[in-house]
């Protein structure tokens, strides 16, 4: 006779587990993803941003805890001019507004 203590043992966050997240207004369900991917108790997983929320960059954090899956956006961010550019605001830098027809 064997005795096991599983009182350790937290669930794992599977594939199939999503989790609703709001990226600039947009709702959109992210998950591990995979049919044999998985998050560990106490684990994380990048998702990029744009695959959720085209025109971001950054990553999405997956999370689990006891088989929760939860989200953190905070590092996705709106894309920026390409390199070598640059964002002018015509009131901010004394350049004429441009005129609408």
């Amino acid at each position: 006779l064997s005795v096991t203590d599983d009182s350790g043992c937290k669930a794992a966050c599977l594939e199939d587990d999503t989790v609703s997240v709001t990226i600039d207004g947009t709702t959109v369900t992210v998950g591990p993803g995979g049919p044999t991917f998985r998050i560990e108790h106490g684990g994380t997983k990048a998702e990029p941003c744009n695959g959720a929320r085209p025109g971001f960059v950054g990553d999405i954090t997956l999370s689990c805890s006891e088989g929760a899956t939860a989200a953190d956006v905070s590092g996705c961010v709106p894309e920026g001019c390409p390199e070598g550019t640059s964002l002018t605001n015509p009131l901010v830098s004394g350049e004429d507004p441009p005129l609408w027809a």
